[in-house]
């Protein structure tokens, strides 16, 4: 088996041309430091807008997949082709906001790279269900119950541990047999997989997996300990290994609203 990673990067129709940019010079900035082949995933995207994000990447070894499906199945839907294309592989996954901040930030990863560990830069205990019974401004009465209701029955109420599925290091086979079977439809469905009662996390813990955050500080983090990475929402996630976009968010928020979403995520202040 080999040790080679693919780095699977998207770009959708969905985003600017400056997530690719801004993935473009961090990759250049931010060496990974571990042998991998750079995968560029483009989905739904028409000629024109592939050749101007082409031109983007001139100048760094890559290999481009082109999506094949005209729908939008969300990240997802695109990691079960590249999966199935790239099989008995590691894919190191990364959405259209995500980046590496840190120097070696794949080497690190390696370091705890096993077909039965699952790899995360960031994860969350937060909950839909739990935070279902805010009411959203303008919201009927009526919505707001029926929210309350679905999400109960598809999300556990918190502390519901996941990892976050911005960007994490899985074995493709396994990722494969494992969506194969989901409806990835609507952005419920994308939620679902991240955090319902079914997904990737409780998936892989019912089959013994180990599901891990690495830090840039080289330490992994089991599921009890999530939080002590410091790597979302906690402290000031300056060992975050990798940027997307709820990361950056967090940082933007003050001092107040920080408390409420730390709170949120982890059930602390």
């Amino acid at each position: 088996m080999s040790k080679e990673i693919i780095i699977a990067y998207l770009s959708s129709v969905y985003v600017s041309e400056k997530c690719i940019k801004k993935f473009v010079k961090n990759y250049k900035k931010f060496k990974p430091g571990h042998k991998h082949k750079l995968v560029i995933c483009f989905k739904q995207l028409d000629t024109d807008k592939i050749q101007r994000r082409l031109k983007i990447l001139k100048g760094i070894k890559h290999e481009i997949f082109i999506d094949s499906k005209n729908i939008n199945d969300y990240d997802f839907g695109t990691l079960q082709r590249v999966c199935l294309k790239f099989k008995n592989k590691f894919i190191f996954w990364l959405n259209d906001h995500s980046y590496p901040v840190k120097n070696n930030w794949l080497k690190i990863f390696s370091n705890y790279m096993n077909k039965k560990n699952i790899l995360a830069s960031s994860a969350s205990y937060s909950s839909h269900y739990s935070n279902s019974f805010t009411r959203q401004k303008n919201q009927s009465i009526i919505n707001f119950v029926i929210k309350i209701i679905y999400a109960f029955f598809n999300f556990p109420k918190f502390p519901n541990p996941h990892f976050r599925t911005t960007n994490f290091l899985i074995y493709s086979n396994y990722f494969y047999d494992y969506i194969i079977t989901k409806k990835i439809i609507s952005k419920i469905h994308a939620h679902k997989i991240e955090s319902g009662y079914q997904s990737l996390t409780n998936y892989f813990i019912k089959k013994n997996f180990d599901i891990l955050v690495v830090n840039s500080s080289g330490k992994s983090f089991a599921i009890n300990d999530f939080h002590k990475s410091e790597t979302f929402a906690y402290n000031k996630f300056s060992k975050c290994l990798l940027s997307d976009k709820q990361t950056r968010n967090f940082s933007k928020l003050n001092t107040s609203e920080k408390k409420k979403r730390r709170k949120q995520i982890w059930g602390i202040k």
